[in-house]
């Protein structure tokens, strides 16, 4: 059953890569998942600012890609969630070719905290890129 798991983690994430790399990175750093048939960003349209994922696609687009400036510009923490999810695919292919357990004994709670870690440093990445740039 772990195997199935990190198998198809492992897949989701190179599913999530090869739409990347069918995208081509908006100019404008957000507004790349319109391509997917996704509606504008209505926080931004309320608003007039970029949302905490605004330019999360874009971001991804340009690491398929090896733009790393222009994906930590887009949103540094599409970079950061990029480059987690490159460790992850390669700790569920290893998992699933090797059936060896190499995580935590409660995955749920590392889950929770793993996702709670995400929402903070993306909030504060999102202040920090409204506020410097």
């Amino acid at each position: 059953m772990q195997r199935a798991l990190a198998l198809c983690l492992a897949g989701g994430i190179v599913a999530v890569f090869g739409i990347a790399i069918q995208l081509s990175p908006d100019e404008r750093g957000f507004g790349t998942h319109e391509q997917l048939g996704m509606p504008p960003c209505q926080f931004r349209i309320l608003t007039g600012w970029k949302c905490p994922h605004c330019g999360m696609t874009t971001s991804f687009a340009h690491v398929v890609r090896g733009q790393w400036i222009q994906a930590f510009e887009a949103n540094a923490a599409g970079l950061l969630l990029a480059a987690t999810g490159v460790v992850l695919a390669g700790w569920g292919i290893t998992v699933a070719v090797t059936g060896r357990k190499l995580g935590p004994d409660e995955p749920v709670a590392w889950l929770i905290k793993g996702i709670m870690l995400y929402l903070v440093i993306t909030l504060v990445l999102w202040v920090a890129q409204t506020l410097l740039f």
